[in-house]
């Protein structure tokens, strides 16, 4: 077993008994946690609360969580769906066992979308950006303490919002996309007035997905897109130049094309019918007339 594994998934000690943890695991159960599932969610849970060894759960905040998923997302070994599983034994816990005032409010949501697959070798963007040359030369934005409020009070921006969608026959999964960066932005900042929003919050947001979330090209640029289509058709005027802004920075990619010459070399490796397939897919690597030389002999066909 690796190390990477064996960090991933051990076992921490907490201050809580076993007979404390004997009853939460009924607890899940008895909130549809498959048997297969539950003492997955036992260790996710266990491992979050010996995250904060001197802190009484009761007492954790919102922010206590944010520091905790954004630590976690950036293990390489993690996999999209035990990001997820992290996130939903967390949620369970606050939302379903604790009931804390807060945790209904909480943007659950947000970081269950936040889980992405990548490939071992995949050069992220967390890892890009951990050199603090990157950093120095950025002012990174926090954005505002959390507000349960918050989601009640941009309610009707996020139903402006909507509607502007609607207007212009947008597909669904464009609306909740949308709405889902444009709230999250405007959570981000707190506007008293989000008529008064201007270009150097969205260079502040955009700058921070990056440096602080760690996003990818794609979510980066759905986050400008929403925020572009606010400006334009909510607030009814152009968002304008941004400036110089960090950017997510793209993976590099291997050439996956064989040169000609390498692709010669496996068919002269071939022999019989395999090297008639093989040319006949490459085109260009083995002439027509070259396949037509094969002895008929030599292609062992299957007429079964």
């Amino acid at each position: 077993m690796n190390n990477n594994y064996t960090s991933l998934n051990k076992e921490p000690a907490t201050s809580y008994s076993q007979d404390f943890w004997n009853n939460y695991t009924v607890f899940l159960v008895k909130q549809g946690i498959s048997d297969k599932y539950v003492n997955w969610y036992i260790l996710r849970t266990k491992q979050y609360i010996a995250h904060y060894p001197e802190r009484n759960v009761r007492t954790h905040t919102p922010q206590d969580i944010e520091r905790y998923l954004s630590k976690s997302g950036q293990q390489q070994q993690l996999k999209s769906w035990q990001f997820r599983q992290i996130v939903h034994a967390i949620q369970t816990l606050f939302t379903d066992a604790l009931k804390l005032s807060w945790a209904s409010n909480f943007d659950w949501e947000y970081w269950h979308s936040s889980a992405k697959q990548l490939e071992d070798s995949h050069p992220t963007v967390a890892r890009d950006y951990q050199n603090t040359e990157d950093l120095q030369h950025s002012t990174i934005f926090e954005g505002k303490p959390y507000d349960p409020q918050a989601k009640e009070r941009y309610k009707p921006a996020v139903a402006e919002l909507t509607k502007a969608i609607r207007n212009k026959n947008y597909s669904i999964k464009t609306e909740k996309t949308y709405c889902h960066w444009v709230a999250r932005f405007l959570y981000f900042h707190q506007p008293d007035d989000i008529s008064e929003i201007n270009n150097t919050q969205v260079h502040q947001y955009l700058e921070y997905l990056v440096l602080k979330r760690n996003v990818s090209v794609s979510t980066q640029k759905q986050a400008l897109n929403a925020l572009a289509f606010l400006f334009h058709h909510v607030l009814d005027r152009p968002m304008g130049d941004l400036g110089e802004f960090t950017r997510s920075k793209r993976p590099s990619k291997l050439p996956v094309v064989l040169s000609k010459d390498e692709v010669r070399a496996i068919l002269n490796t071939l022999t019989g019918k395999h090297r008639l397939m093989a040319g006949l897919l490459y085109g260009g690597g083995l002439r027509l007339t070259e396949c037509l030389t094969l002895r008929v002999q030599d292609i062992d066909f299957d007429y079964g």
